[in-house]
């Protein structure tokens, strides 16, 4: 039997929420850490097409979430709030449910939102 991380209706389930507090708990981050989360959250966000957006340039990787005020990505994002690659390298968010993350100290300098819908270079 697999286990189930998203219901019927597609709201996370309380493995799910486990799950991601525990990715996002790591006391070590490097791509492949950053990637395993991605990889996970594209699995239990609604629509993570164009909800999770993930793009990584020589040493910088920048994600977009975008929750489109939906219920079950705004519980995702409250677990997530609460983690250590939050206090680590979550950047700004704006209103409307749109968050933005990035290991880049320049962007966070700059005040730089990251959009990788925008730009698909390198």
């Amino acid at each position: 039997m697999s286990e189930v991380l998203v219901d019927r209706n597609g709201y996370p389930t309380e493995l799910a929420l486990v799950k991601l507090s525990e990715l996002a708990n790591k006391t070590s981050w490097g791509f492949e850490q950053v990637r395993e989360l991605v990889e996970f959250l594209r699995e239990v966000w609604w629509e993570s097409g164009w909800g999770v957006v993930y793009r990584e340039k020589g040493e910088v990787w920048e994600l977009e979430l975008h929750t489109a005020g939906w219920s079950g990505n705004e519980e995702l994002i409250g677990v997530l709030s609460k983690t250590l690659f939050w206090a680590i390298y979550w950047q700004v968010h704006k209103r409307g449910g749109h968050y933005y993350f990035s290991n880049s100290s320049e962007l966070e300098a700059k005040g730089e939102i990251p959009d990788a819908r925008k730009s698909k270079e390198g």
